[in-house]
């Protein structure tokens, strides 16, 4: 796979406004990323792809006669067309499970979307909003999967053609060799790049970039702050009144994909009659090509069944490609509806009939009052139940010609000033803090997922290749498969640039991760530290909630020393058994919910869908969690980079100690091509990834590199899953605390003086 498609950024929307106090009136929808969940159905297929592909490599070697040989292929195909019938019902589970998400968010906020008070009593507020276009387009991304499966059968048709009715069997074999060459050719030269570029109809395609990032690009065009209107709301209303239209876009591509691959699955479930029968068919679309069927002799049709299997491979990779694409537009409607549910739930609050958690609403016998009403009321003894003003500053009456309250000369307090009390004069607003940084890292860590994916896809590939190779040196009489074995694995030689992608990656998010904490979160651990006492004495409303991150689960997320001894025994059961030894709590959840090892990570942490009601000692953890908690986080953060970063400078001595054991060769030794004698290369420390794993490693156990590559895999899923949700909970609990400052009172009040009601203009 080419390193082209790995420097990959991430889809993450705008994060919403945690703390409501209109708990009744929303709803969150599932937290399920639909590229994750693709992920975890690709690595699957992908496993049983390789599998069926070994297994039929090494039946066809042990066959006797070419007819053996066939029926061979025969099993193949028709164990294939058996996946690909799996990838379908994959395709159709994502795009059910998105109508129900889907459904859910509009049937849980129904109200808001039936509140026609939010058009007429909304008033002005600004919001980061991300800008999305082609969602309701069912052509992207262009999904033209039989067209790059008939297209070879096209030219097989038109040079068959040519060489009219009593063609020797000879012509027809140097034809099917002919094409197969050609389409080798295609399959060696970037394919997927050039599928990606067509996928997504872009001819400005940027082949620097990666394929998710530019599948996203088609959908999500950057986030602005914008002051919303009435047409914003009316907008967002309408977006889920027709939820339905969208649906239908979702269902309508996953049709269109389901019947193309089982119109595949089709003809290679044919090519077992064909056999019987050796004949070729040509079933085309295409004007000028005879649609008919071909007579071969055995050799023939054994030439057209490795031309098949390696069209079978094809369709594999492109599988991938497109339930990814697929999975990104999902995820991009979903965060759009969503968008538009949180523009719905900010006009609400912005009418009066709820308020952030800081502000109290009056209320007259148990009925909230709007607080225009309050203010313009001569009985202002309804502002507090002990029949005094909340206020003693505003016992006068504020002259007619200005809005602005009176200033009152500050005198020196007659009594004994309160130790950490902050005057007036010297409240200040939060810090202007930049989330953009923290949104990238979510991106980041979100299609770090993918990366992971490709780096063990690769490597698979690359150990099937080593497989086949093997096989094939000991069937020496068997040339005709020799291309089958190198040809279906070529992306594996490209390992080297996936795992230097994956180490960059890792890297970058870390440099985020310590950006945001040294240039953002330390200012706001000072803020909060200065207000300690204010937010000591102040309260949540009785209605607060708010995005619950568990602490301690994201303190005991900890990466592990590459201690080969001891996990040995682990790491050959798999990456599930590794997991299960390492993580077991997160493997319940993967096993219990059938989900990926980083979306259990996610649900560990953040265990409910939604909000939840704030709780009697929530403040207390939160406040210990954002100002001392986080940094001994992010020490330890630093710490596990440093661990995987050993980890990987160490793996090749582990190697070389291990492979003498084994048998295997020694891996410093070079075979001189030209003179045939040894050359003993130095034996200096591995710096780089790459040359590590297939350099080193080039002549050495496929089980040591198996082992390490299981390591490297969950270590890095588990530091970059704990970098994000560290992050995320930093901020979550921070904008809750912050709520209960005068600082933060100061500047909401300012912003409510400076609002303009907004009139109905129905």
């Amino acid at each position: 796979m080419d390193h082209k498609f790995l420097n990959l950024k991430s889809i993450f929307g705008p994060e919403t406004l945690i703390f409501r106090s209109l708990s009744e009136m929303t709803a969150q929808s599932s937290n399920e990323l639909y590229l994750c969940s693709a992920l975890q159905e690709l690595t699957q297929l992908n496993v049983k792809i390789d599998e069926l592909k070994l297994n039929s490599f090494k039946s066809i070697l042990e066959a006797e006669t070419k007819t053996e040989e066939n029926n061979q292929f025969c099993i193949y195909f028709k164990e294939f067309k058996n996946i690909i019938y799996t990838f379908n019902d994959k395709i159709n589970q994502l795009a059910s499970k998105a109508a129900i998400n889907i459904d859910n968010i509009v049937d849980a906020n129904q109200s808001l979307i039936d509140n026609d008070d939010l058009l007429s009593n909304y008033a002005p507020f600004d919001m980061d909003l991300n800008s999305y276009e082609n969602l309701t387009n069912k052509e992207l991304p262009k999904f033209k999967v039989k067209k790059y499966f008939k297209k070879d059968f096209d030219h097989i048709g038109t040079l068959m053609q040519d060489l009219g009715p009593i063609a020797s069997n000879d012509a027809k074999l140097k034809i099917i060799a002919a094409v197969y060459n050609s389409f080798k050719k295609e399959m060696e030269d970037d394919f997927l790049e050039k599928c990606a570029e067509k996928m997504l109809d872009d001819d400005d395609y940027d082949k620097k970039k990666s394929m998710p990032e530019q599948v996203n690009n088609l959908f999500k065009k950057g986030k602005n702050t914008k002051s919303i209107e009435k047409s914003d709301i009316q907008e967002a209303k309408n977006v889920l009144l027709n939820a339905s239209s969208y649906i239908d876009v979702i269902n309508s591509m996953a049709e269109d994909l389901v019947e193309d691959f089982e119109d595949i699955a089709k003809e290679l479930g044919d090519m077992i009659f064909q056999n019987q029968s050796c004949t070729m068919k040509i079933d085309t679309e295409t004007d000028g090509v005879k649609n008919t069927e071909y007579e071969l002799n055995t050799y023939s049709m054994n030439q057209f069944n490795i031309f098949m299997k390696q069209k079978s491979i094809q369709i594999s990779q492109i599988c991938n490609m497109y339930m990814v694409a697929f999975s990104i537009k999902i995820d991009n409607i979903i965060e759009y509806i969503n968008q538009c549910k949180d523009i719905l739930t900010q006009a609400y609050e912005s009418t009066g009939s709820a308020k952030y958690a800081h502000i109290e609403d009056p209320e007259v016998d148990g009925n909230t009052v709007d607080p225009e009403d309050v203010v313009d009321s001569e009985d202002e003894d309804i502002l507090a139940p002990d029949d005094e003003p909340t206020d003693p500053e505003t016992e006068e009456e504020l002259p007619d010609e200005t809005d602005e309250p009176v200033e009152e000369p500050i005198e020196e307090p007659e009594t004994e000033e309160v130790e950490g009390e902050i005057k007036d004069e010297e409240i200040e607003s939060p810090p202007e803090i930049d989330e953009t940084p923290s949104e990238e890292l979510k991106e980041m860590a979100y299609f770090f997922e993918y990366e992971l994916f490709n780096l063990e896809h690769v490597f698979d590939q690359e150990i099937l290749k080593e497989q086949m190779s093997a096989l094939l040196e000991e069937e020496n009489d068997s040339p005709s498969l020799s291309g089958l074995s190198k040809t279906s694995n070529d992306n594996s030689s490209k390992g080297t640039d996936v795992w230097r992608a994956i180490v960059e990656k890792l890297q970058q998010l870390f440099e985020k991760f310590n950006d945001i904490f040294v240039q953002q979160s330390t200012k706001k651990i000072q803020y909060l530290n200065k207000y300690k006492s204010e937010i000591d004495k102040g309260d949540f409303s009785g209605t607060a909630t708010y995005k619950f991150y568990d602490p301690q689960k994201i303190e005991a997320l900890q990466v592990k020393d590459l201690n080969y001894d001891g996990m040995k025994d682990d790491l050959e059961k798999g990456k599930d058994e590794f997991i299960a030894k390492n993580y077991g709590d997160i493997k319940k959840i993967m096993d219990s919910d059938n989900i990926s090892f980083s979306q259990a990570i996610k649900k560990s942490v953040v265990p409910a869908e939604g909000e939840v009601q704030v709780k009697s000692g929530d403040k207390d953890a939160m406040f210990k969690f954002c100002t001392s908690t986080f940094t001994g986080l992010y020490n330890k953060i630093k710490a596990e980079k440093n661990i995987i970063d050993k980890a990987k400078n160490n793996s090749g001595r582990i190697a070389q100690t291990l492979k003498p054991a084994e048998g295997s060769n020694n891996p410093n030794t070079n075979i001189d091509n030209e003179s045939g004698k040894k050359e003993e290369s130095k034996n200096e420390n591995v710096a780089t990834v790459d040359m590590l794993y297939f350099n080193e490693f080039k002549d050495g156990s496929n089980e040591i590199k198996k082992h390490l590559m299981i390591y490297f895999s969950v270590m890095s899923q588990v530091l970059s899953n704990k970098m994000s949700l560290a992050n995320a909970a930093f901020n979550e609990f921070y904008r809750a605390l912050e709520s209960l400052t005068s600082g933060k009172k100061k500047e909401a009040e300012g912003e409510k003086k400076a609002e303009t009601p907004v009139e109905d203009k129905k």
